[in-house]
């Protein structure tokens, strides 16, 4: 990843923005586990730890919704209007 091994929650790609490629990533592991038991859509553990946006082990369908929810937000909104991606998560809870 380019941090440096830490991560960012919902930067599944590590590319330091949350944004829809990290929707899609996420889409391709749940199909990939779901079909055949095995995933290589996100290439390493940070990026799955990244993906664990709710902290609880699991990376589904709720969680490319979430992180596609967001990031809606910031593309049809004024930059000021948007909440950072961890605030956001803490305004779902």
């Amino acid at each position: 990843m380019a941090n440096g091994g830490a991560y960012r929650p919902g930067d599944v790609d590590g590319n330091g923005a949350v944004d829809g490629t990290d929707v899609t990533l996420v889409i391709h592991y749940v199909e990939q586990l779901r079909e055949t038991n095995t995933q290589d859509a996100i290439k390493t553990e940070q990026g799955i730890k990244a993906a664990d946006i709710f902290n609880t082990g699991i990376v589904d369908y709720n969680t490319a919704h979430a992180i596609q929810e967001w990031y809606g937000r910031v593309q049809t909104s004024q930059r000021s209007d948007v909440v950072g991606f961890e605030d956001f998560l803490l305004s779902l809870e």
